[in-house]
């Protein structure tokens, strides 16, 4: 299971602290599973990028097989416009990825957690 950890202000020592543990779990030979973090500097550019309707195409982009942005613009019922707007906010927060054309999840949606920073 990949789960989306989200974090919320913190530093780039924070960032290095849990790419050097996890570096140091695997070098241990303990068994690590896939993880996928994403970190915000604060919590306006969190809802800004995480708004309800970037939300909502998150969940369809994890559930279905979404060929390319007129697709998911197709599916979801929105302006392709906006859609690509949104899928490349999507896109440069590290919450979704493309594959040629295609728009998928590196995490398996079953969960996140959000860790606020002292900076938050």
């Amino acid at each position: 299971m990949n789960t989306l950890h989200i974090h919320i202000g913190g530093s780039f020592s924070d960032d290095t602290a849990r790419i050097l543990a996890a570096a140091s779990r695997a070098e241990a030979g303990q068994p690590t599973e896939a993880e996928t973090h994403v970190s915000f500097e604060n919590w306006e550019t969190f809802f800004r990028v995480l708004s309800p309707t970037r939300i909502a195409l998150l969940r369809h982009i994890h559930g279905h097989d979404v060929r390319s942005v007129r697709a998911l613009s197709q599916a979801v019922g929105r302006d392709y416009r906006r859609v690509h707007d949104d899928v490349d906010a999507l896109l440069a927060a590290g919450l979704i990825e493309r594959r040629g054309t295609a728009l998928t999840t590196d995490w398996d949606g079953s969960g996140a957690d959000i860790e606020m920073g002292v900076s938050a």
